[in-house]
């Protein structure tokens, strides 16, 4: 009896002696994702996902963003700079759901509709539509978006990535994003939409993501801003 209960204390005790093993600021590999996306304006891309940290790579673009998802840092590899600017910055700028002053004046609203449900790169996806009804009730279609909640991710992370995809908050992880584009008939001449692709999710793959994938590379100068970063383009 003495025997077993020395070893039950000793079996209570070892998760203690484990952490106590750990190197100070080493963190264990996270169960997460890996994405391969396709984006229309970085072409491939590949993103890596846990609870508390997200890295983004596209040509020779990195963005790491982590707990509490405020920030991004953005770096470029090859000409080695690195900038660093607030998620609300960028959701700023992002203008195919906002609506103008001009348009709240008239009387247009944002109205998000659920659609059908579909399946993407293994995850459950509902999709939506945004949508401007003005006062006259006319729709104009801006956005259509598959997401999933499957990942289960902290509301504040989740919140990030909705904003940084100028996707409504609380529909989950987006994986497929199109945009409604405004076009004319050549031959009706009659004006219509057309659905040009802006994100879309080829591949999904569980697993665990070591702590090097997320370890930010050193040695890169600061940028003025994040246009040098893309190399004369926008950031998003």
């Amino acid at each position: 009896m003495q025997f077993n209960s020395l070893l039950f204390r000793g079996l209570l005790l070892l998760p203690l002696f484990l952490a106590m093993s750990i190197p100070p600021g080493l963190t264990l590999n996270e169960n997460g994702w890996v994405f391969k996306q396709d984006s229309a304006r970085y072409g491939r891309l590949t993103c890596y996902v846990t609870k508390t940290r997200f890295r983004m790579d596209a040509m020779d673009l990195r963005l790491h963003i982590k707990a509490p998802f405020k920030m991004i840092t953005m770096y470029n590899t090859d000409t080695r700079l690195k900038y660093s600017i607030s998620v609300e910055s960028i959701a700023e700028r992002l203008g195919l759901r906002k609506l103008t002053d001009k348009d709240r004046k008239a009387g247009t609203r944002e109205v998000l509709r659920m659609t059908e449900k579909r399946t993407i790169a293994g995850f459950d996806c509902q999709g939506y539509a945004s949508e401007h009804v003005k006062a006259n009730k006319q729709v104009i279609p801006r956005l259509k978006i598959y997401a999933t909640k499957a990942l289960d991710l902290p509301k504040s992370m989740e919140y990030a990535c909705a904003r940084l995809t100028d996707c409504p908050p609380g529909i989950g992880f987006p994986l497929r994003l199109q945009y409604f584009e405004s076009c004319t008939d050549e031959t009706t001449r009659k004006r219509g939409y057309r659905l040009s692709q802006l994100l879309n999710t080829l591949k999904a793959e569980q697993t665990n993501l070591d702590d090097s994938i997320f370890k930010e590379p050193t040695g890169f100068k600061s940028a003025r801003d994040e246009t040098e970063i893309i190399m004369g383009g926008t950031a998003f």
